[in-house]
C-alpha cells in the first residue's frame, strides 16, 4: 500500500490584499509561496510585489513556513539574465524553502524553474 501525506499551502500576493495570517495557520496552511516580485519583456522593469515584505513576515510570525517566486515574462535569454540579477539582491529576505521563478508568455505560464 501507498501512503502519501498532504501538506496545506498557499500561494499569494498583492492581488489577496491585506491577509489575516493567525487565520491562515489557523486553518492549517504550513506554507505560503508568497510573490516576491515581476520582471518583463526584457527584464529591465523588474518590480518588487508590494506585499512581500508584510506577507513574509507575518506568515512566518505565524508559524508558516515560506518560500518565494518571482514571476517572469522574460522573452530571451538576456532579459531572463537581467530578472535574475534582480532576484539575487540582498535586500530579500532569505526564506525556508526555495525561490522559484515562474516563467510567463503572454500571460500564460510555460514552466518554472527554482534557485537554491
Amino acid at each position: 500500500k501507498t501512503m502519501s501525506t498532504k501538506i496545506k499551502g498557499i500561494d499569494v500576493s498583492k492581488w489577496q490584499g491585506t491577509i489575516d495570517w493567525a487565520k491562515v495557520a489557523s486553518d492549517g496552511v504550513k506554507f505560503a509561496m508568497i510573490r516576491l516580485g515581476y520582471g518583463s519583456k526584457d527584464g529591465t522593469a523588474c518590480g518588487v510585489d508590494g506585499f512581500y515584505q508584510k506577507n513574509v513576515e507575518n506568515a512566518l510570525a505565524n508559524g508558516i513556513a515560506v518560500g518565494c517566486y518571482f514571476y517572469s515574462y522574460a522573452l530571451s535569454v538576456e532579459a531572463v539574465k537581467k530578472e535574475a540579477a534582480f532576484e539575487r539582491q540582498p535586500l530579500f529576505i532569505r526564506h525556508h524553502l526555495p525561490l522559484t521563478q515562474m516563467l510567463s508568455h503572454f500571460g500564460s505560464l510555460c514552466s518554472t524553474t527554482t534557485h537554491e
